[in-house]
């Protein structure tokens, strides 16, 4: 069965599962299908905006030259 985007999320499977994690800027990503019981991982915070690292990016490449 295909679920609209919206079915997904209010599902109390995937509620149970954790299969949505709510970052602290309040988006809603997807976990990793596959976990480990001794591994420390998943989503820690939202992508980068964009431009949000550009200046530290470029002092760092004009400096290698």
């Amino acid at each position: 069965m295909v679920r609209h985007t919206s079915e997904a999320l209010d599902s109390p499977t995937t509620r149970h599962r954790g299969t949505f994690v709510t970052l602290a800027d309040g988006t809603r990503v997807v976990r990793a299908p596959y976990r480990f019981s001794n591994a420390d991982s998943g989503v820690q915070r939202p992508a980068p905006r964009p431009d949000e690292h550009r200046a530290e990016i470029l002092a760092d490449w004009l400096s290698e030259g």
